[in-house]
């Protein structure tokens, strides 16, 4: 009886088939994607399909690929701000999850059904409560929310009460309760640095400082930190993680440490980090998204082009604050635009750091307090 129930077992497992999804690369039209791309059998950790379509100076690149659902919402959560088609300038993203649903333009939807009925709103609201009249999901049918903890408030103000429209969908979204974004701005930010001088690492501490000094550190409504220096490899002795203090992180930096070769590798301290520095067990948390701030005073030794895909796919910002060297001359643009990813991302370093700290905290807290529903720690609609 034993071995027929294992069987049994397995063979249940063997029925779940991973997902499928489109997959091409630096596409010039929907045309070009379909005609050259694949059908990709996705990882089991990649839930989700994906599809970018970005459009910079009158040219269009689309890729299409699997990709976990949290890193793919957190692109979609930008499109508010960045997708803007015939624009010139435009960064769009799309999620589906069903095979080969990203096949499609942008993303296969599915044709829903018609309804008249709104969909039930859930009396589960963390931090406040939820009263609905009658049968909340019919036209004319009122929610009012309310939060009831300390420090929290309705967010958007404005969605504080919804109604049921006869189309059978509400009139605003379902808000949430949060606290107010900054100070509790919810991400977890790796900095890595190298510098030449210990000169540069005291204005590297210095940025960091005066960017978190009105945001609250907290692992639960706040901002979590950990650093690490590099050169051509990572100096674990200085490594600081998730779980250490803020004065920790930002305080006096160590000795400067360097190789003997003398090397600068990016590549090499970017997949480090990925790989030895992040998840629960180092203190980071999964829900909240990731920015990497990366101090340097040099160009790359190495290929940087894994370390950045690497954090590009876990959803991550990446932010480069450059300083010139001993002779006085920055890293060449192109080179910090590799890393970044996007312009608004690569600050060069003019003496002023509470200059250097506003541009970079400042667009992180444009990300982070877009939308306070899509970092709140708890579950919500």
């Amino acid at each position: 009886m034993a071995k027929f129930l294992i069987v049994l077992f397995l063979s249940a497992i063997a029925v779940v088939q991973a997902l499928e999804c489109w997959n091409c690369e630096n596409a010039s039209s929907q045309s070009e994607c379909i005609v050259k791309g694949y059908l990709e059998t996705c990882l089991s950790e990649d839930d989700t399909c994906a599809t970018f379509v970005r459009e910079e100076n009158g040219l269009t690149r689309i890729a299409k690929t699997c990709k976990q659902q949290k890193a793919c919402h957190n692109h979609l959560s930008e499109n508010q701000r960045r997708c803007k088609p015939q624009s010139g300038l435009s960064f769009c993203t799309c999620c589906c999850n069903e095979d080969s649903c990203n096949t499609a333009e942008m993303c296969a939807t599915g044709q829903a059904a018609a309804q008249s009925d709104c969909p039930v709103v859930s009396n589960t609201f963390p931090h406040g409560q939820v009263q609905c009249s009658g049968d909340s999901t019919k036209a004319g049918s009122v929610c009012e929310f309310e939060c009831t903890e300390q420090g929290y408030g309705i967010y958007p103000a404005e969605n504080n009460r919804i109604e049921c429209q006869a189309s059978g969908t509400w009139d605003k979204p379902k808000p949430c309760c949060a606290m107010p974004c900054p100070p509790h701005v919810l991400f977890d930010t790796i900095a890595i640095a190298h510098a030449q001088t210990n000169e540069t690492f005291d204005k590297i501490a210095e940025v960091g400082r005066l960017g978190l000094r009105n945001t609250v550190v907290s692992p639960t409504n706040g901002t979590m930190y950990a650093k690490v220096d590099f050169s051509a490899v990572v100096h674990e002795t200085g490594r600081i993680s998730f779980m250490d203090t803020l004065e920790q992180t930002w305080g006096p930096p160590p000795p400067y440490i360097n190789t003997a070769d003398g090397l600068v590798n990016i590549g090499h301290a970017l997949k480090w980090t990925a790989e030895n520095m992040m998840g629960a067990e180092n203190g980071e948390r999964p829900r909240v998204r990731d920015v990497v701030l990366l101090g340097t005073d040099s160009e790359s030794d190495d290929d940087v082009t894994e370390g950045v895909k690497i954090w590009m796919d876990r959803g991550a910002l990446i932010y480069v604050l450059v300083f010139p060297n001993e002779n006085g001359d920055f890293p060449r643009y192109e080179k910090m635009l590799e890393i970044a990813q996007d312009p608004a991302h690569v600050v060069f370093y003019d003496g002023d750091s509470v200059e250097a700290a506003e541009k970079i905290f400042n667009e992180v807290f444009e990300h982070m307090c877009d939308n306070i529903c899509d970092h709140v720690l708890h579950d919500h609609e």
